[in-house]
């Protein structure tokens, strides 16, 4: 089984428009959900997602999330 990493930034707003300015930056708005925790407000790098999801298998492949 594959280990991946991809990096993430926090991000403090949200909204339409904030997500319009991510993407017009080059960055995915995302959110990261979880059982008992709060949820986190997240940008990714497209550039760096997209080479990812390129090379990796799905189907036996796991992301480890580092967050700056």
């Amino acid at each position: 089984m594959e280990i991946h990493k991809i990096e993430a930034q926090p991000r403090h707003s949200t909204g339409k428009g904030t997500a319009r300015a991510l993407r017009r930056e080059g960055k995915i708005p995302a959110v990261l959900y979880g059982a008992g925790m709060d949820s986190v407000n997240l940008a990714l790098d497209t550039h760096s997602v997209e080479l990812l999801l390129n090379r990796i298998n799905y189907a036996q492949s796991l992301l480890n999330l580092v967050v700056d």
